[in-house]
């Protein structure tokens, strides 16, 4: 690792409080367009995507954070992202959310397209990775809905609510961590989700509920 990355990466833990956000000037979509993240209010109503089938649900805007931190930027075909290192982002191929820095490391490469004006999600491979962009007045927004995400400068991004991981509990059925199940016996039980040896996408199994 680089001197450069080293910093930046090690200054996750000495800036505002951790706080994970996405730099000034980016486009956010909502139903009114796309709209610079920092000219976004609570209450304004932004896109939330559903990753599994890439449908829209619209969501109002609960609560915003600012800050000034190190950025890095992400872009490609259609994208371009400016955010902090520890800002959540989707990988669509391992179905998980992981740190941006995961993408400038070099260790993810695949992000969820959200286009806007109809066109369906995709996935898009990162072409350009900087390390540094510098240091920038950045922004968060938690939403309402229980998808907890928003797109910013074309990608699927989550917003400041606490992640879940998600994992497979059956073929072909997802849930998150915590999520209601029902046990062999009948009696209810919560998702517990542990690594998958193989890689790839966790497992889940229903664990009893104390």
């Amino acid at each position: 690792m680089n001197k450069t990355l080293a910093a930046l990466l090690g200054s996750i833990s000495l800036t505002a409080c951790g706080v994970y956000c996405i730099a000034r000037g980016t486009l956010v979509s909502t139903p009114r367009g796309k709209r610079p993240i920092e000219d976004l209010i609570e209450q304004d109503t932004v896109w939330c995507i559903d990753p599994e089938t890439g449908e829209q649900v619209a969501s109002h805007i609960t609560a915003m954070v600012r800050a000034t931190r190190e950025v890095m930027r992400l872009s490609g075909e259609n994208f371009s992202l400016t955010c902090t290192t520890d800002h959540p982002l989707y990988d669509p191929v391992a179905k998980t959310w992981s740190p941006a820095g995961d993408w400038v490391l070099g260790t993810r490469s695949a992000l969820m397209l959200v286009p806007g004006d109809g066109a369906p999600t995709r996935v898009v491979t990162v072409i350009t990775r900087e390390v540094s962009a510098g240091i920038a007045e950045v922004f968060d927004v938690t939403v309402a809905h229980a998808l907890h995400n928003f797109v910013a400068g074309n990608v699927l991004v989550h917003n400041k609510s606490p992640i879940r991981q998600t994992c497979d509990v059956q073929a072909g059925i997802s849930k998150s961590e915590g999520d209601d199940c029902t046990l062999p016996d009948a009696g209810r039980g919560a998702v517990s989700c542990t690594s998958n040896p193989d890689g790839g996408v966790a497992l889940g199994t229903c664990e009893a509920v104390q």
